[in-house]
């Protein structure tokens, strides 16, 4: 029986081995991906920003300085999504910035929900199916889709991102916010008189907005003014807000720019709502947050 020569044996393998790397690397371009052409739909672009208003005011604004994407740019980026399921990679996303583009694609007759993070990696889901594919982008294709992000998919880039978001920060502070409608000292307390009674006090000024707890001295929370669809947002400013020696249990677990409370007006009456103070319910015999409180 014949036998191959042990160099023709030698540049088979070679010759297998080199397809099979081939195969693999188009394999993890993703033929959804590769398959898109001029007739590839784009349609119905939206963002995320306004979500951030009842969180952070700064991611807010990181946000809005961020969503400015058109067709053009997410067909651009599309071309260098490369699928990713390492599990380095889940680790990252899991600090996900609260900064996402929305638009619906449909593929070769196929509708998909587009969503892309601010964070530098997009997920594409099958509308029929639900089966969601995460993409991310390749290190020597980095330089050329980095702008279109607020910041890369590495710790590497933890810097950058700071000093983004600090530049954000001093834009919030020149935002001039009227709050002229809003002004007065109000008081309310927490609808609970049997037990851990707490009363509040807010003044809003022009200038200098603060809440505090109980009587002063106490800690003096300053907040930062936003307002939106006639709303007034108060966020915690931690830069200015110190209270050496103080129960300062409200705001332990607030980040700067977090949303501390809101004021509108419901049946012509004002009213306050907060995610971090409780309140009395007495249906439920519990507390809870986000409860309208009516203010005098």
């Amino acid at each position: 029986m014949n036998t191959l020569n042990p160099m023709i044996k030698k540049n088979l393998f070679l010759a297998v081995l080199f397809l099979s790397i081939l195969s693999c690397s188009r394999h993890n371009k993703t033929e959804i991906i590769s398959e898109l052409k001029n007739d590839t739909i784009i349609s119905n672009i939206k963002y995320s920003c306004e979500d951030n208003i009842s969180t952070n005011i700064y991611n807010y604004f990181l946000c809005k300085s961020w969503s400015k994407w058109e067709e053009k740019d997410i067909r651009y980026i599309l071309h260098f999504a490369k699928e990713n399921k390492a599990a380095e990679t889940i680790h990252l996303i899991e600090s996900e910035i609260p900064s996402w583009v929305y638009s619906n694609i449909k593929i070769n007759g196929i509708d998909y929900d587009l969503q892309i993070n601010g964070m530098s990696y997009l997920y594409l889901i099958n509308k029929k199916n639900k089966t969601s594919k995460l993409f991310t982008f390749n290190s020597n294709d980095i330089p050329k889709i980095e702008k279109y992000f607020i910041r890369k998919l590495t710790e590497d880039d933890d810097e950058n991102y700071e000093n983004r978001l600090n530049q954000i920060k001093n834009d919030v502070k020149k935002v001039k916010a009227d709050v002229s409608k809003w002004l007065g000292t109000y008081t309310f307390e927490n609808n609970n008189y049997d037990q851990l009674y707490k009363k509040y006090t807010l003044n809003i000024k022009n200038g200098e907005i603060y809440l505090y707890e109980g009587e002063l001295p106490d800690c003096k929370i300053y907040c930062i003014p936003y307002i939106f669809n006639n709303e007034i947002y108060l966020y915690y400013n931690s830069e200015k807000t110190n209270c050496p020696n103080l129960d300062t249990s409200l705001i332990d677990h607030l980040q700067n720019g977090d949303l501390f409370l809101k004021l509108y007006l419901k049946n012509g009456k004002k009213h306050i709502q907060s995610p971090v103070i409780q309140y009395w319910d007495n249906q439920s015999s519990d507390f809870k947050k986000n409860i309208p409180i009516e203010i005098n």
